[in-house]
């Protein structure tokens, strides 16, 4: 899936950076770019991270969850059949036992950090850095996140 695909549903959104941020100096989209490309080691396992041409790009792909592929909504025939039929008619004490057969703690290979996902987070940090790298600055005014 071409992440660009979702950049035009957050380029006039609050969620593309220079609107997240709101530096109060004015900073260019290919500040944003560049700082974005800088950052990207932070996301590890992201599905064509090398054609992620701008920072909307990374936040669509994100936040939109498309890095986990179109069948991300789709269950396994198994699991499918699970959710449908045994899991109604299961009692509630035997799905922690099941889950711990099913998938071991130390043998779970995901693409995100379960039960605490901040990779995002820590890449919206190292971006508003990169960004005073790139300006020279040593602080970044910014109008407040919270009202």
């Amino acid at each position: 899936m071409n992440p660009d695909a979702y950049t035009s549903l957050y380029t006039h959104n609050k969620n593309a950076p220079n609107s997240f941020w709101k530096p109060l100096q004015p900073v260019s989209e290919a500040t944003w770019d560049e700082a974005s490309r800088r950052a990207m080691g932070l996301l590890p396992n992201m599905p064509d991270s090398d054609n992620m041409t701008s920072s909307d790009a990374v936040a669509a792909a994100v936040l939109s969850e498309s890095m986990f592929g179109e069948s991300r909504y789709k269950l396994s025939g198994l699991k499918s059949i699970y959710y449908s039929v045994a899991r109604p008619l299961m009692p509630t004490w035997v799905r922690p036992m099941l889950r711990k057969v099913y998938q071991p703690a130390e043998d779970t290979q995901t693409l995100i950090n379960w039960p605490l996902e901040d990779r995002f987070v820590r890449y919206q940090l190292a971006l508003a850095g990169n960004v005073m790298d790139l300006l020279g600055q040593d602080h970044l005014d910014i109008v407040g996140l919270w009202p």
